[in-house]
């Protein structure tokens, strides 16, 4: 974007913190406009194609969950200490997968804060909005890192934001506090993983999973994961 402007309706779209906010606030209302083909046509004129699936918006935000969620009683030291971001979509659309993801962290004796966030800036990465990017990087950064400096790893359950943070970020910036938040940014599955390789995770499951079919995101693979 130094040579060239954003379309308004790029910059609209990419307003996810915005969007989702309101979404969240009015989702009665705003489930059902995105159910209506009429509004569905006019969300053709800001690119939104009519038949593009959309998520409905929860009407209880994730943060506004977490708020009032009450962790499990266990012991006075957790085995680790998580810093989630959650990310946008997570905190207003598929809500179900940030609580998932803090009851199994819970069930492995992790310790799991939210901290202040914002969106991650990928959005504003496909359209090359430099100046957006490194915005949401020097807020996310500077939020992150007060944690990471108290032990905590930073969890992300969304593959498009554990992107951003572990390699986009420090190319934007390449000051000491974005590489360490950088290096000890995990995927949601990643840091499982690594949990099971150290032989500390719960594996006492109360029914079998099932057979399960898993497509890889491309933001994982991106990763080399």
């Amino acid at each position: 974007t130094a040579e060239h402007s954003v379309r308004w309706r790029d910059r609209l779209l990419c307003q996810t913190d915005l969007i989702g906010k309101l979404g969240s606030a009015l989702a009665p209302v705003t489930n059902w406009l995105l159910s209506n083909r009429f509004v569905r046509r006019f969300g053709e004129w800001i690119g939104v194609h009519r038949e593009r699936q959309i998520l409905h918006f929860s009407r209880e935000s994730f943060p506004r969950w977490f708020s009032r969620h009450m962790p499990p009683p266990g012991a006075a030291a957790p085995l680790r200490k998580v810093a989630l971001f959650s990310s946008c979509l997570v905190n207003y659309q598929a809500t179900d997968i940030g609580k998932a993801t803090v009851q199994v962290l819970e069930k492995n004796g992790v310790k799991i804060v939210v901290p202040e966030q914002r969106c991650c800036g990928m959005p504003a990465f496909d359209i090359g909005d430099t100046m957006a990017i490194q915005k949401a990087a020097q807020a996310n950064v500077t939020s992150l890192h007060r944690w990471v400096s108290e032990g905590y790893d930073v969890v992300v359950p969304t593959a498009s934001c554990s992107l951003m943070l572990k390699r986009e970020y420090p190319i934007m910036m390449s000051d000491e506090k974005t590489r360490l938040v950088a290096e000890r940014t995990f995927d949601i599955c990643e840091y499982l993983m690594k949990m099971k390789r150290e032989g500390q995770l719960a594996a006492d499951f109360v029914r079998p999973p099932g057979r399960i079919a898993y497509q890889i995101p491309c933001h994982l693979r991106d990763q080399n994961m």
